[in-house]
């Protein structure tokens, strides 16, 4: 079993960023585990 950690940069910003992680189970699939989004991104979106 294994996974992935994927980082997604928003607009050059390494402030504005959102981590997501895909594990592989047992028969192939990647699944997605969860997501995490930096506390910069966070308030933008709610517009603070």
């Amino acid at each position: 079993m294994g996974g992935l950690i994927i980082e997604l940069i928003i607009n050059d910003d390494p402030e504005l960023t959102i981590k997501t992680t895909l594990m592989e189970e047992s028969d192939g699939k990647l699944e997605h585990t969860g997501y995490v989004i930096s506390g910069e991104l966070a308030k933008k979106l709610r517009g603070e």
